[in-house]
Order: C-alpha cells, then sequence, then structure tokens
C-alpha cells in the first residue's frame, strides 16, 4: 500500500484515557501548548486527531487554538477509529504516531463527528 497525501492541517496524536476524560470533562488545565515539542504538532494543524492508546481508536478530533494552547471544540467519532483502520486503510502503524494525518481521513470521517462542547 502506497502513503497518501497528508493534510496540512490534520495531526494525529496519542493520549491515555485519564487524559481523554480530561478533555471531555473540558477539565482547564489540560493544554496542549505544553506538548508541542513533545507531539512535533507542525505549525499549520488545527485539527487533532486523539488516538486514545488504552482503547486503541481515534476517538476525538479537537480544533487547536495555537495562540491559547488549548482546543476550541471538541468533537466525538459516532464510530471510532480502529487501530486495523488507521493501518489498513490510511497506512499508518500506532508507533508511528504523532504523525501529519491523510488527506483522506477527514473527508472518511467528517460527516461522523459530533460536537460534544
Amino acid at each position: 500500500m502506497t502513503t497518501s497525501p497528508s493534510s496540512t492541517k490534520d495531526f494525529i496524536i496519542d493520549f491515555s484515557t485519564y487524559i481523554v476524560d480530561k478533555i471531555l470533562e473540558g477539565d482547564s488545565d489540560v493544554h496542549i501548548v505544553s506538548w508541542y515539542d513533545h507531539f512535533m504538532i507542525p505549525p499549520h494543524a488545527t485539527r487533532i486527531w486523539i488516538y486514545e492508546r488504552d482503547i486503541q481508536f481515534i476517538t476525538l478530533v479537537a480544533q487547536l487554538n495555537r495562540e491559547t494552547g488549548t482546543f476550541n471544540r471538541l468533537y466525538q467519532l459516532s464510530n471510532p477509529l480502529a487501530k486495523e483502520a488507521l493501518q489498513e486503510c490510511y497506512n499508518i502503524q500506532v508507533e508511528q504516531i504523532p504523525v501529519s494525518a491523510p488527506l483522506e481521513l477527514a473527508q472518511d470521517y467528517w460527516e461522523q463527528l459530533r460536537r460534544v462542547w
């Protein structure tokens, strides 16, 4: 399988379920800005696809406010994307995360996003 072109604004990162729960609760202590260097988030990335390590699914998509280092909006996938689908459909191994998302990811899952806050 060949590698798909990457999106300029979509980026995949991974978190533990504990951090995902904090994000879902809107915990103001969860600031992505402290993770820019750790995740090597490109400066143009504005949508963050969150891979939940403990259950091995992409479960959330967040709109990133780069000025404040917080998420403006949070969306939950109505049909989370499994590790196997990441590998088979998008040629992404979880060991590669953090990684730019392929263009097709947003196209394929856009209609499955349900706004949380």
